[in-house]
């Protein structure tokens, strides 16, 4: 309690008699007992004598005044701030462990991945782990003259194009082809050399569209060169050329059989 510029100041069940903090007794009577050193260097509404076993006793009218002798408060610890946190763009981000880093790295490539091996499963034509056998006997030159286009490969059987043609002359290297082929629906147009890269086989030196820009192989051929059967090994593409209009029914059986032997699912031929 303070009065008239005095402090009563108690410690435990006594009490020390009413002296002003200028006067060098008070300084006596605490330094002992409470082991006060120095005024602390904190504002008088910045602390709270709660926990500790000397209070300030307000005066009369229940003020504090500035100056007032203080020991062992403690400052008010910092209200906690209950508003809603946000949370910065770096704190929003989880936790990237190595192996959780590698797999968020590695993920888009590996969706591409799973999407070009659907694309390949949809297009293929014939199973690659089969193998495909081109006529070792046939040479390029006796593919010259002109064909017509009987069947082709397709994922949407009456979708678009009707059936092409070709036509063929013999060069030193090879062929020179001018086509116009439906393959999967589409029609494509060719004009380009094909050189013999081995036997029964022929690969574009010039432009091509996708995919006869890959090798020709020739799969099969009847005894009088009417009827021929193309290939490719990854089974992107697959044809039939005949000379003399429509195919007989006998010829396109044999056909068929070679397509399948090679590895074609010739559920997917279309013949017109």
């Amino acid at each position: 309690m303070r009065s008239q510029g005095r402090h009563v100041v108690r410690h435990g069940p006594r009490q020390t008699a009413q002296l002003h903090p200028s006067d060098p007794r008070f300084r006596q009577i605490l330094r002992p007992r409470l082991g006060l050193r120095r005024p602390l260097p904190l504002a008088l509404a910045h602390l709270r004598p709660r926990q500790t076993p000397f209070r300030l006793q307000p005066d009369p009218a229940r003020r504090r005044n500035r100056g007032d002798a203080l020991h062992r408060l403690t400052s008010f610890p910092k209200a906690p701030d209950r508003r809603p946190h946000r949370k910065t763009p770096s704190e929003s981000l989880p936790v990237k462990r190595p192996l959780a880093a590698l797999f968020l790295a590695l993920a888009p490539l590996l969706v591409l991945a799973a999407c070009g091996n659907k694309t390949d499963r949809r297009q293929a034509f014939r199973d690659t782990a089969t193998p495909i056998y081109s006529n070792a006997s046939l040479s390029a030159a006796a593919l010259a003259g002109r064909w017509s286009q009987t069947s082709a490969f397709t994922n949407t059987p009456g979708k678009g194009c009707r059936s092409g043609g070709a036509m063929i002359e013999p060069t030193a290297t090879g062929i020179t082809l001018r086509a116009r082929l439906c393959l999967d629906g589409d029609s494509r147009d060719l004009a380009t050399d094909l050189a013999t890269t081995g036997p029964g086989r022929l690969t574009p030196t010039g432009k091509a569209p996708a995919p006869l820009d890959r090798q020709w192989w020739v799969l099969w051929a009847d005894t009088d060169l009417r009827t021929v059967v193309i290939g490719t090994p990854d089974g992107s593409f697959g044809f039939i050329l005949n000379r003399d209009g429509p195919l007989p029914p006998d010829r396109l059986t044999a056909a068929r059989q070679v397509l399948a032997f090679n590895g074609y699912d010739t559920t997917r031929l279309q013949s017109w």
